[in-house]
């Protein structure tokens, strides 16, 4: 699950990390073998993928599927951070039916769902996209790229509390007309935001950093200051192509 450079925000957590000093882990999934390596992660990351890839990823976690999804489930109420991005924001859903009727089971992790636009689609939400977050970040605008057919929706009469991770300024989002894009749950951000998302939004790398450590040990931490003035470039550079 990795499509449109998603493979950046991982670089961008080890890279940010270890200029500080801290040392990171990197630990992929690659099956079902691999997951009992999950229980000692600090920050998730999930990328994005086709319906077929979706699919493919959907039997691996079948063969273990309440086992992995009650573990993914106390993480998440531990308040661990999860980055998930288009088919992973999807995956974490109660489901997701493709443009050929397909249901794909999700974790029901989070109360949302996505359905595709339907065989022929002519319409997607594709191109750049400026946000302005919900999180207290500064500045508080998210950019990125989005390309995807399905359209997500949170569960009407959820008590979940799941809140948007921003409210979209230019592009589409969660909906081709919704004006929402992606969802914060705890420490789960889901977003439709490709490009990657973290490299030319790096004040949002370092509050996913600083959470994960936070939980970890369990005290405010304050991330020691980096010279992020080629990742603004990126950032400003993003909020031209989208005007």
């Amino acid at each position: 699950m990795n499509i449109y450079g998603d493979w950046g925000n991982i670089v961008a957590i080890t890279k940010r990390c270890q200029w500080r000093g801290i040392r990171v882990d990197y630990v992929p999934i690659h099956g079902a073998d691999d997951f009992s390596h999950v229980e000692s992660g600090d920050l998730f990351f999930w990328g994005g993928g086709q319906d077929a890839d979706q699919m493919s990823v959907f039997r691996i976690i079948e063969s273990a599927k309440n086992h992995f999804v009650q573990t993914i489930t106390r993480l998440v109420q531990q308040d661990k951070v999860f980055l998930l991005v288009c088919g992973g924001y999807q995956m974490f859903g109660r489901y997701f039916i493709d443009a050929q009727g397909n249901k794909i089971p999700g974790l029901g992790i989070l109360d949302i769902e996505t359905k595709a636009s339907g065989p022929g689609v002519t319409e997607r939400c594709i191109g750049n996209v400026i946000i302005k977050t919900e999180l207290e970040l500064e500045p508080q605008t998210i950019v990125g790229f989005e390309n995807h057919g399905g359209q997500t929706t949170f569960v009407a009469g959820s008590n979940q509390g799941l809140q948007p991770l921003g409210h979209v300024i230019r592009g589409h989002g969660n909906t081709l007309r919704g004006g929402v894009e992606g969802c914060v749950f705890r420490n789960v951000y889901g977003t439709y935001l490709h490009g990657p998302i973290l490299p030319k939004n790096p004040h949002f790398a370092d509050h996913l950093i600083a959470q994960a450590l936070r939980v970890k040990y369990q005290t405010n931490i304050e991330l020691a200051a980096l010279d992020d003035t080629l990742e603004w470039h990126a950032h400003t550079a993003a909020l031209k192509l989208a005007v």
